[in-house]
Protein backbone atom coordinates (compact mmCIF):
# COMPACT_ATOMS: atom_id res chain seq x y z
CA UNK A 1 0.00 0.00 0.00
CA UNK A 2 0.89 3.70 -0.58
CA UNK A 3 0.19 6.68 1.45
CA UNK A 4 -1.33 9.74 -0.51
CA UNK A 5 -2.46 12.45 0.68
CA UNK A 6 -5.12 15.13 -0.95
CA UNK A 7 -5.96 18.23 0.38
CA UNK A 8 -6.74 17.90 3.94
CA UNK A 9 -6.68 13.77 3.69
CA UNK A 10 -4.54 11.45 3.59
CA UNK A 11 -5.67 7.60 2.09
CA UNK A 12 -3.60 4.53 0.76
CA UNK A 13 -4.23 3.00 -2.11
CA UNK A 14 -2.56 -0.12 -3.44
CA UNK A 15 0.99 -0.38 -4.70
CA UNK A 16 -0.23 -1.83 -8.27
CA UNK A 17 -2.28 1.18 -8.99
CA UNK A 18 -0.76 4.08 -10.64
CA UNK A 19 -1.55 7.56 -9.85
CA UNK A 20 -2.13 11.01 -11.62
CA UNK A 21 -3.08 14.17 -9.72
CA UNK A 22 -5.42 15.95 -11.80
CA UNK A 23 -6.15 19.80 -10.39
CA UNK A 24 -6.11 18.56 -6.91
CA UNK A 25 -8.20 14.89 -7.81
CA UNK A 26 -6.21 11.80 -7.60
CA UNK A 27 -6.82 9.23 -10.41
CA UNK A 28 -5.98 5.74 -9.24
CA UNK A 29 -5.37 3.08 -12.34
CA UNK A 30 -4.21 -0.08 -13.76
CA UNK A 31 -0.75 0.92 -15.46
CA UNK A 32 -1.16 1.41 -19.23
CA UNK A 33 -5.00 1.81 -19.03
CA UNK A 34 -8.06 4.11 -18.28
CA UNK A 35 -10.82 1.78 -18.27
CA UNK A 36 -11.01 1.32 -15.18
CA UNK A 37 -10.08 4.33 -12.62
CA UNK A 38 -10.84 5.60 -9.11
CA UNK A 39 -10.74 9.41 -8.28
CA UNK A 40 -11.06 11.40 -4.68
CA UNK A 41 -11.72 14.71 -4.28
CA UNK A 42 -12.00 16.36 -0.81
CA UNK A 43 -13.48 19.08 0.12
CA UNK A 44 -13.34 20.94 3.33
CA UNK A 45 -16.24 22.82 5.27
CA UNK A 46 -15.31 26.12 6.54
CA UNK A 47 -17.01 28.67 9.09
CA UNK A 48 -17.55 31.84 8.04
CA UNK A 49 -14.22 32.89 9.60
CA UNK A 50 -12.39 29.85 7.38
CA UNK A 51 -11.95 27.59 10.13
CA UNK A 52 -13.22 23.60 9.64
CA UNK A 53 -16.54 23.15 10.81
CA UNK A 54 -16.50 20.50 12.89
CA UNK A 55 -17.95 17.24 12.42
CA UNK A 56 -19.52 18.83 8.86
CA UNK A 57 -19.16 16.39 6.52
CA UNK A 58 -19.84 14.27 8.36
CA UNK A 59 -23.21 16.40 8.97
CA UNK A 60 -23.74 17.17 5.47
CA UNK A 61 -23.34 13.57 4.24
CA UNK A 62 -26.05 11.75 6.85
CA UNK A 63 -28.50 15.01 5.88
CA UNK A 64 -27.99 14.23 1.96
CA UNK A 65 -28.23 10.26 2.31
CA UNK A 66 -31.64 10.63 4.35
CA UNK A 67 -33.00 12.94 1.90
CA UNK A 68 -32.05 10.61 -0.79
CA UNK A 69 -32.99 8.16 1.30
CA UNK A 70 -29.56 6.45 0.81
CA UNK A 71 -28.47 3.21 2.81
CA UNK A 72 -25.63 5.41 5.26
CA UNK A 73 -22.42 3.26 6.38
CA UNK A 74 -20.92 4.43 9.40
CA UNK A 75 -17.20 3.00 10.49
CA UNK A 76 -14.27 3.98 12.88
CA UNK A 77 -15.57 8.07 12.21
CA UNK A 78 -16.33 7.94 8.61
CA UNK A 79 -19.78 7.94 7.05
CA UNK A 80 -20.82 7.49 3.63
CA UNK A 81 -23.39 6.27 0.72
CA UNK A 82 -22.83 5.50 -2.72
CA UNK A 83 -25.00 4.91 -5.60
CA UNK A 84 -24.22 3.58 -9.83
CA UNK A 85 -25.24 5.25 -12.92
CA UNK A 86 -24.50 5.03 -16.50
CA UNK A 87 -21.45 6.67 -17.43
CA UNK A 88 -21.60 9.59 -19.77
CA UNK A 89 -18.38 8.58 -21.35
CA UNK A 90 -16.82 4.69 -22.27
CA UNK A 91 -18.25 1.80 -24.50
CA UNK A 92 -22.07 1.74 -23.92
CA UNK A 93 -22.98 -0.11 -20.87
CA UNK A 94 -20.12 1.28 -18.87
CA UNK A 95 -20.63 2.73 -15.40
CA UNK A 96 -19.44 4.95 -12.41
CA UNK A 97 -20.09 4.60 -8.87
CA UNK A 98 -19.98 7.20 -6.29
CA UNK A 99 -19.01 7.34 -3.07
CA UNK A 100 -19.96 10.01 -0.67
CA UNK A 101 -17.80 10.04 2.40
CA UNK A 102 -18.04 12.33 5.38
CA UNK A 103 -15.10 12.61 7.87
CA UNK A 104 -14.85 15.16 10.28
CA UNK A 105 -14.85 18.53 8.93
CA UNK A 106 -14.42 17.61 5.40
CA UNK A 107 -16.45 15.92 2.30
CA UNK A 108 -15.04 13.49 0.25
CA UNK A 109 -16.54 11.98 -3.05
CA UNK A 110 -14.71 9.06 -4.55
CA UNK A 111 -15.90 7.35 -7.84
CA UNK A 112 -15.24 4.16 -9.64
CA UNK A 113 -15.62 4.63 -13.73
CA UNK A 114 -16.28 1.02 -15.24
CA UNK A 115 -15.77 0.98 -19.11
CA UNK A 116 -17.75 -2.02 -20.36
CA UNK A 117 -16.20 -2.99 -23.57
CA UNK A 118 -12.72 -2.61 -22.40
CA UNK A 119 -10.37 -4.62 -20.72
CA UNK A 120 -10.17 -7.76 -18.67
CA UNK A 121 -13.22 -8.32 -16.04
CA UNK A 122 -10.58 -9.51 -13.32
CA UNK A 123 -9.01 -6.23 -13.60
CA UNK A 124 -11.75 -3.91 -13.53
CA UNK A 125 -13.19 -6.07 -10.59
CA UNK A 126 -9.82 -5.51 -8.61
CA UNK A 127 -10.15 -1.80 -9.25
CA UNK A 128 -13.39 -1.92 -7.47
CA UNK A 129 -12.71 -3.88 -5.02
CA UNK A 130 -10.06 -1.22 -3.89
CA UNK A 131 -12.78 1.34 -2.90
CA UNK A 132 -13.77 0.48 0.25
CA UNK A 133 -10.46 -0.50 1.90
CA UNK A 134 -9.72 3.30 0.33
CA UNK A 135 -12.72 4.64 2.38
CA UNK A 136 -11.40 2.73 5.29
CA UNK A 137 -7.76 4.28 5.07
CA UNK A 138 -8.93 7.67 5.28
CA UNK A 139 -7.63 9.78 8.08
CA UNK A 140 -7.51 13.68 8.32
CA UNK A 141 -4.34 15.39 8.13
CA UNK A 142 -5.25 17.58 11.20
CA UNK A 143 -7.11 15.04 13.26
CA UNK A 144 -8.48 17.70 15.79
CA UNK A 145 -11.36 18.40 12.66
Amino acid sequence: MRAIAIGAMKFEIPDWLDARDENGTLVAYPPQTDYANVRVSVRTIATENDKPSLGAGERIVRSIATKKQRQLHEENGKVWYSYSEAASEGSPGSSITFWHVGVGAHMVLVSCFIDSGEGDAATKARVMDTVLPLIRSFRANDTSV
